[in-house]
């Protein structure tokens, strides 16, 4: 493996143990410590800086890339083999009336090249810079208003050697558990499904890249990152990459960012432009906005009556469980029984939120309890029951020696619980609305011939009943006024006491003899 350069900015060289620990914090310590409320990161793809091109286009493409409003914005793509481009390129940044912009970029050839952009206006502390030799990654360890974060800059390979992921896992290796935003043109996409069922592309024969695809989504799983975008719109179908001219109709979801987990709470909003900056560009701008402030309402999601016995949601909250005890392990321990379990765990959560997430695919395109789609999401389900079956006990997990106190592990256990509970129950109620929703259309076509059709439609009028059903309790459930009411209801044994007309029991029963 190439080694990763690293251009430290401080006078003293910082050392970097490999990330086994989750950065593990009380709310107390978190509304004190998060402080990127409010922040705005864009990604942009600018198809060459250089001064090849003419000064209309280059003011072009300055002017889009100032004009954004944002604090920080990743940039891939930028060419930058002329050393009085740099120059050029530098004080066109800096000195935009719009919003001046420090430039910090890895780029010396006329292909490739990455960069970072910095609003003059942010409060930042630039810790550590980090490059690769194929100019594919810029990885800055920052300070924001007193929080240390790790940006990562990249621009995905369009071959499939390797280099880029693994010099990448050894970047995010290095970083010790600080929160992670990841951002730029993969070159690649998220969903690995074929092209006509893939929610990232379109007019498509085949899916992009997909060697890295997988790349990308182990190393998602081995760092505990999300696709923030896809996270709050699982469904949405938008599209970054727009080839030049009217000739060709693919579009692909190929920029997006990978932020850590522990920080998904505060994403207010991801969003992708629906145009492009300039015609000068071929891929359109995607916005990453934090909340304002600390809204401990806006960011604490509330876990609702919902999907509780799903055994999905049942499976999510078992591999959160796991990552929290994963990441809490004390590295320095000697305890060799606890390093085997511990090692044993964390392969058993990657495999797990693998099968979750594609149980969660498939989940979406079930129509039918006999469809192909159902028995393979049935299959994933017992894989993950063989799974837990084959792990450590509740038992071997409590006696793992832990990084922090009880308290601390505690609350971070029940926010990772929280966390992804609120997650997966939006998800399955998504995909069971989509249910729902095919066979109201199934009935429609079927009600067509009603005399013919009968026992079809007495079969999914049935299943649509028991969804029917389900909602209505779990709208009961929710609605506390309503639970209130049916308590203050005599109930069925009441009544029944009620018809006894035979009086067996009076006050005379208590007085005392001979009064």
């Amino acid at each position: 493996m190439r080694p990763i350069l690293h251009q430290l900015t401080g006078s003293k060289k910082q050392v970097f143990t490999t990330c086994t620990s989750i950065k593990i914090q009380t709310g107390e310590q978190a509304e004190q410590d998060f402080s990127l409320g409010g922040l705005k990161i864009s990604i942009q793809n600018c198809n060459a800086l250089s001064l090849r091109c003419s000064e209309e286009i280059y003011c072009a493409k300055m002017a889009a890339l100032t004009c954004t409003g944002s604090d920080i914005v990743f940039l891939c793509d930028i060419r930058l083999s002329d050393p009085s481009c740099i120059v050029k390129v530098k004080n066109s940044l800096i000195s935009n009336p719009a919003n001046g912009y420090n430039f910090y970029f890895n780029s010396t050839k006329n292909s490739r090249g990455v960069g970072i952009l910095i609003s003059c206006k942010l409060d930042i502390e630039i810790l550590n810079e980090f490059r690769d030799i194929e100019e594919n990654i810029l990885g800055m360890k920052v300070r924001i208003n007193g929080k240390t974060v790790l940006l990562v800059s990249i621009y995905g390979p369009n071959g499939t050697d390797g280099v880029f992921y693994d010099n990448l896992n050894q970047l995010l290796g290095e970083n010790n558990g600080e929160s992670i935003i990841l951002g730029g043109d993969w070159n690649c996409v998220q969903d690995q499904n074929k092209p006509e069922e893939n929610i990232d592309i379109i007019n498509m024969l085949s899916v992009p890249n997909q060697p890295n695809g997988k790349r990308l989504r182990k190393l998602c799983t081995d760092f505990n990152l999300i696709d923030p975008f896809r996270e709050l719109y699982p469904d949405k179908k938008e599209f970054t990459y727009f080839p030049f001219g009217n000739m060709r109709n693919n579009r692909s979801r190929l920029d997006f960012f990978c932020i850590s987990s522990d920080i998904m709470n505060w994403v207010y909003n991801v969003d992708i432009s629906p145009n492009m900056s300039t015609k000068y560009f071929d891929h359109r701008k995607v916005t990453l906005l934090f909340r304002s402030g600390f809204d401990t309402k806006a960011k604490q999601s509330k876990i609702k009556n919902l999907h509780l016995k799903d055994r999905l949601l049942e499976f999510s909250v078992l591999t959160a469980t796991y990552e929290v005890y994963y990441y809490a392990f004390d590295t320095n321990s000697r305890n060799i029984r606890g390093i085997q379990v511990n090692r044993q765990l964390g392969e058993i959560k990657n495999r797990c939120r693998i099968l979750i997430n594609e149980a969660l695919q498939l989940r979406m395109k079930i129509y039918d309890t006999n469809c192909l789609e159902h028995l393979l999401y049935e299959g994933k389900l017992t894989e993950l029951v063989m799974l837990i079956n084959d792990g450590p006990s509740l038992e071997e997990l409590e006696s793992l020696p832990k990084n922090c106190s009880s308290t601390v592990f505690f609350e971070a256990l029940t926010n990772r619980i929280r966390e992804t509970t609120v997650s997966i129950q939006k998800r399955i109620t998504t995909a069971d609305k989509r249910y729902k929703n095919s066979l109201d259309s199934k009935l429609k076509v079927l009600k067509s011939n009603y005399n013919i059709n009968f026992e079809k439609i007495k079969t999914l009028e049935t299943e649509l009943q028991k969804i029917i059903d389900i909602e209505f309790e779990q709208l009961r459930l929710e609605n506390k006024k309503f639970e209130c009411l049916q308590n203050e209801k005599a109930n069925q044994h009441f009544l029944n006491m009620a018809k006894i007309r035979k009086k067996e029991v009076g006050l005379e029963s208590i007085k005392k003899t001979g009064r």
